[in-house]
């Protein structure tokens, strides 16, 4: 699963774009903060923000001024390259290039500073972790994997892989997004201890969810009447427009629900304005909700274990061993896609015709 952080591109932006911002203290109890354009024996020429958008210059005699506090730009620019490590799990190559990018900005930028150590001993650390990424590892749980750690537990890892993707997006609260991940890891692997270990949070999201639903379709009269009473105190040509606008979205949420439906998706995406949509979705979550409190997660064999098993066979000698790993693995339940590639690797090996 690739992660990507809209944090590396904010900060890359803001480092470069760094201005300063000096307060200037007056005597008469004003303070004044925006960036010194220039400076002569008399006054001070000040760029100031009047709003957020609009800037203004303003002369200060120097005699007004009782202190000026300087901003230090490279304290200011290294709050942000200091959050660039330890980086977070399921990072991208491409996303560790972009937080060497801020690291070598900032050390270019203020060289004589005393933090640029700092910001180097943070890319050195980026680095080897991104060493790893490149190579095919992964980085989960704070730890990184390398690409034969991550091929030896390929099941177990990919589980976990989908388990922090369904807790991320729960906290987020993108509830359908985290029961789409769940669908997947159910149905490719309802054998590993990832699956045992997020089923009760699943079925809190559902709850959650599920509770989401209802007080929507509860008020979805009252929304219905409002959007009513806003369109008829519209002219009529306000209304016309808002009318084909509505029709618009109406059709949209048809032609997603439909491909969505289409594509086998089970947890599709209400729309707040459509009762029939929030109905299914309301049946749905119960539906979900008792066939998991029924589900049965006691059986003996594990999936990311047979895997392991398996693999390990496969790197030895005994072509006896590795049948009867590949046998455990289909007791395992693992996809007929797994079971392929461990058979391909055992024939690669020599242990099978």
């Amino acid at each position: 699963m690739k992660q990507t952080h809209a944090l590396t591109a904010g900060l890359l932006a803001g480092l470069i774009g760094t201005a300063s911002a000096d307060t200037l203290h007056l005597k008469n109890g004003t303070t004044y903060q925006g960036k010194i354009l220039s400076e002569t024996k008399d006054s001070y020429l000040v760029e100031v923000m009047v709003t957020k958008s609009i800037k203004e210059e303003k002369t200060i005699a120097r005699t007004d001024v009782t202190r000026i506090d300087r901003e230090k730009l490279d304290e200011t620019a290294f709050v942000e390259i200091a959050k660039l490590a330890p980086a977070p799990d399921l990072l991208a190559a491409e996303d560790y290039r972009a937080r060497l990018e801020l690291c070598y900005k900032f050390v270019k930028t203020y060289p004589s500073s005393p933090l640029a150590a700092k910001a180097r001993a943070i890319a050195g650390e980026l680095e080897k972790e991104n060493d790893v990424i490149a190579q095919g590892g992964i980085k989960l749980g704070g730890k990184l994997v390398t690409a034969t750690e991550r091929q030896a537990d390929k099941v177990e890892i990919n589980a976990r892989v989908l388990e922090s993707s369904i807790r991320a997006h729960a906290k987020n609260s993108q509830w359908v997004l985290a029961l789409r991940e769940f669908v997947k890891l159910e149905a490719e692997y309802s054998n590993t201890a990832p699956f045992k270990d997020v089923l009760p949070f699943a079925m809190k999201v559902i709850q959650q969810y599920n509770a989401q639903l209802v007080e929507s379709a509860a008020g979805l009269p009252k929304r219905l009447a409002d959007r009513k009473v806003g369109l008829e105190r519209m002219s009529s040509e306000d209304r016309n427009a808002s009318n084909r606008a509505i029709a618009e979205v109406d059709e949209a949420v048809a032609k997603k629900a439909a491909e969505e439906k289409a594509a086998g998706i089970k947890w599709t995406t209400p729309d707040d304005f459509n009762k029939t949509s929030l109905d299914e979705a309301i049946r749905y979550s119960d539906q979900e909700l008792k066939r998991l409190e029924n589900l049965r997660t006691d059986a003996k064999v594990d999936a990311g274990k047979a895997w392991r098993d398996a693999w390990s066979a496969i790197q030895g000698s005994d072509a006896k061993v590795v049948v009867t790993a590949l046998s455990d693995a289909r007791s395992a339940r693992l996809s007929n896609d797994l079971i392929a590639e461990l058979e391909a690797l055992a024939k690669k090996a020599g242990h099978m015709k």
